[in-house]
């Protein structure tokens, strides 16, 4: 697999987490609106660990597309 095969994996994969997330917080959005209600303390705990971990995810795929664009601008500077 090519190092721009690996990339757009990568990049797919922010895009269906990025994707997942918003949808998660779309929800969340509408039940609180709807609810008279405000949402829970476990509710809102479990939204903010669930975002964070997607940002370390999102973060973890932005430092591996970073690396490899300094790989493959070190070739083409040796070429």
């Amino acid at each position: 697999m090519t190092m721009i095969e690996k990339a757009d994996l990568e990049i797919d994969e922010c895009k269906l987490i990025l994707a997942n997330s918003l949808k998660r917080l779309k929800v969340v959005k509408e039940k609180i609106s709807l609810s008279e209600e405000p949402p829970s303390v476990e509710e809102l705990v479990d939204l903010l660990v669930e975002m964070s971990e997607v940002d370390v995810h999102l973060m973890e795929l932005c430092a591996s597309l970073i690396k490899m664009l300094v790989e493959v601008t070190g070739r083409l500077r040796h070429e």
